[in-house]
């Protein structure tokens, strides 16, 4: 999995995945630690897949992938990681399925200490973070 950027500026926390809205308004995902709330809120998205970290071990160990090693080792336990990649094995399931509709879909990543979620998305989301004391 080849990164294309990643959030640094989250706040260090330890986040746990609160909820997961998608209605007309788009997708809300929200994490929550001890301190601050984490809100990030896609308009759009082609597809979402929310895994435990035991089903993606292979993916949550990615030793290949640089910057995801190094963020686990530095400041990881509880706070999220929230990368864009190239293509991987999700994007191209999902280009295949949809017979080439979705190319224009971008792939995200959200890792915590307990989920991972994948996000395609033809747009960014919007990210904010919240003081809760």
């Amino acid at each position: 999995m080849k990164i294309k950027n990643y959030n640094n500026d989250i706040p260090h926390d330890h986040y746990e995945v609160t909820s997961i809205v998608q209605n007309k308004n788009g997708t809300l995902i929200t994490l929550e630690g001890k301190n601050n709330k984490l809100t990030i809120h896609f308009g759009s998205i082609g597809c979402i897949c929310i895994s435990d970290e035991g089903c993606r071990i292979e993916t949550y160990n990615n030793n290949e992938t640089k910057e995801i090693t190094e963020y686990q080792l530095n400041k990881f336990y509880g706070n999220p990681l929230f990368i864009a990649t190239d293509d991987n094995d999700f994007t191209l399931w999902l280009k295949k399925e949809s017979c080439g509709f979705s190319d224009s879909l971008n792939h995200y990543l959200i890792i915590t200490i307990n989920d991972l979620i994948d996000i395609a998305s033809p747009f960014s989301p919007e990210i904010s973070t919240t003081r809760l004391n």
